[in-house]
């Protein structure tokens, strides 16, 4: 490799180490409950879930309790049919911080 030529990670010379630098899908700024991540993590591959999310991010996450938010990012765990299927249901085995996120969910 000569001087200047390309390599993963930028443009360096032979020898350098390569700089580290934080992913952009795992560094967040720091916002109420990692709100950047959540809201990266609520992109589906279902429109009705996207639609369904974003509304509920833009309505209700804020006034989440910290429980809450727990059990919000618990739900965006589920693949995008079952957490569909959780949201037409009337799911009443959950924990309670599941079932009030649920609630404010279903209001969309």
């Amino acid at each position: 490799m000569g001087d200047g030529e390309w390599v993963m990670g930028g443009n360096k010379k032979e020898g350098e180490a390569l700089s580290h630098h934080p992913s952009p899908i795992t560094h967040y700024p720091s916002t109420h409950h990692g709100a950047s991540r959540i809201r990266w993590d609520c992109r589906r591959g279902m429109l009705e879930l996207d639609i369904v999310l974003a509304r509920f991010m833009e309505q209700n996450f804020e006034r989440l309790t910290p429980q809450e938010v727990e059990a919000f990012k618990g739900l965006l765990a589920y693949s995008d049919p079952d957490l569909w299927e959780l949201l037409q249901s009337d799911e009443t085995g959950v924990d309670d911080n599941v079932r009030k996120v649920l609630l404010l969910l279903r209001q969309y």
